[in-house]
């Protein structure tokens, strides 16, 4: 019953109290009604409670701010239990001699058995309602803590970490047995699944994994289309939704509630959110209203982990030739050093590249130390090493799990290449050899500077030995040691 319907029911009562006193006084006869003009009057006190009821009621409702039905429906209680009290007590005290008889009783004391029911019956609609408010209050700020304990949670140093608790936490507020998290891939402008949950007990592995490569164009089924139209779409029953696209073999669904929300951030679509409990209508208005101020919150988190993890790239990749550069390299020599698990150090200069700037000029020079970074990049990616840029025309690989002589043969590898090709330029082409040095973990050091010093002493020695050459740290002599380190004093 709705406050409107509730307003109405009071109307009702009055014409069937109206109704009754006619038929009354047609049953006594007209030249009667004097003695009964004080019921009479009474009944109509009663009546203008509930027109000044009625009128407080619309003056009063938007201070009251109680939920829709619920205060029209208070109100109108109020006014029919009142005025059928107050128009009993009225006939009472202004005519008490008219109580004899049952007819007579009836016209006193009808008020009662009309309004005092009816005033009743919106009450307990009242409290009805009272409840669904109090559930619906509770749910909305269930949903508001999620949303707080998400944005206290959530951490942009990992993109995995943050998509997990983004998954994790849309579980919580809508309490759903299945969520999916799409991102939008510019490249092939297709949605892809890069988090989910789905309840075990419910969903069966073979459909999971089905869902775990699914993808989605833009405009295909609901999920396409709110990519394409950045707008909530609420499904009550999934299995009568012609829209819904469902992978291939999963077979025939059970009645399910869907909530399908866009990541949008400065008018920008990054992915979609899909959230889904098993039932039909199974999501509220508070719900979808929470979930949409969670989904904008998540595409914030998102675009400000994106944001994160290129400046954070940005810090520790070189710009010249897109390697890691030397912050790079001591966080990964730091991380092996931990582990305990041996590695190869290889420092490498490019011979030539003073004669190129000067002869050629930078831009030439450039192109000598880009090529460079490709030919490493190259030749160790079969071994799992790691190239840096680590000053001016010095680079270093990383080799894990190599002792000295299994760097000392990458190291060969990477030299010969150099040494016959010819790398052709704007100003012609150029012959660009390397002088390296190797030095190994733990025989050549136990710590970042002392490693990378025996490796930069080898390299050293190569050049000094001709260039061109690959040297190994252990292979040095005390004399090139030495004269190594005399300008450093």
């Amino acid at each position: 019953m709705s406050g409107a319907n509730g307003l109405h029911l009071v109307l009702l009562a009055a014409l069937l109290s109206l109704a009754l006193q006619v038929f009354y006084l047609m049953q006594v006869g007209w030249d009667s009604l004097r003695p009964h003009i004080p019921a009479l009057l009474g009944h109509g006190v009663g009546g203008l409670v509930v027109l000044a009821m009625a009128w407080l009621f619309y003056r009063w409702q938007r201070e009251l701010r109680l939920g829709k039905g619920f205060s029209e429906l208070a109100m109108a209680g109020f006014a029919a239990f009142f005025s059928g009290i107050l128009s009993v007590g009225l006939r009472v005290l202004i005519d008490p001699g008219r109580l004899s008889g049952p007819a007579l009783w009836l016209f006193s004391y009808y008020p009662l058995l009309i309004w005092v029911p009816t005033g009743l019956l919106l009450y307990s609609r009242t409290l009805s309602l009272g409840a669904k408010e109090v559930q619906a209050t509770r749910s909305h700020v269930d949903g508001l803590q999620a949303v707080l304990a998400f944005s206290e949670a959530v951490t942009l140093t990992d993109g995995d970490a943050l998509v997990r608790e983004i998954v994790a936490h849309s579980r919580t507020l809508a309490q759903a047995d299945s969520v999916v998290l799409f991102l939008h891939d510019p490249a092939s402008d297709l949605l892809r699944v890069v988090a989910h949950y789905h309840d075990p007990a419910i969903y069966s592995d073979e459909y999971i994994q089905r869902m775990v490569t699914f993808s989605c164009p833009r405009g295909h089924g609901v999920t396409g289309r709110v990519l394409e139209s950045g707008e909530v779409v609420l499904i009550p029953d999934t299995s009568a939704d012609r829209r819904v696209v469902r992978p291939v073999g999963s077979g025939v669904e059970p009645p399910r509630t869907s909530l399908v929300l866009p990541l949008k951030v400065h008018g920008r679509i990054r992915g979609v959110l899909r959230m889904t409990r098993t039932g039909i209508n199974q999501f509220s208005d508070v719900q979808v209203t929470v979930a949409s101020i969670f989904a904008n919150q998540a595409a914030v988190a998102l675009e400000a982990g994106e944001l994160y993890q290129s400046v954070l790239r940005s810090a520790r990749t070189d710009h010249l030739t897109g390697l890691l550069n030397m912050r790079a390299l001591h966080e990964t020599m730091r991380e092996l050093l931990v582990r305990r698990e041996p590695f190869s150090v290889l420092m490498i200069d490019a011979d030539t590249l003073k004669q190129v700037n000067d002869s050629l000029g930078h831009q030439a020079g450039d192109h000598l130390l880009t090529d460079l970074a490709r030919v490493l990049q190259h030749e160790i990616r079969e071994v799992g090493g790691t190239a840096y840029r680590y000053a001016g025309d010095e680079f270093v690989v990383l080799l894990p799990n190599q002792d000295r002589e299994a760097g000392l043969a990458t190291a060969e590898r990477i030299r010969h290449n150099r040494s016959c090709c010819m790398i052709e330029t704007a100003h012609g082409r150029i012959r660009a050899t390397v002088s390296i040095g190797v030095a190994a973990y733990p025989s050549d050091g136990s710590d970042i500077s002392t490693l990378l010093t025996a490796a930069d002493q080898a390299m050293y020695a190569s050049k000094q030995g001709g260039r061109n050459q690959v040297r190994g740290s252990g292979l040095l002599d005390k004399a090139t040691t030495q004269a190594r380190l005399a300008p450093l004093k």
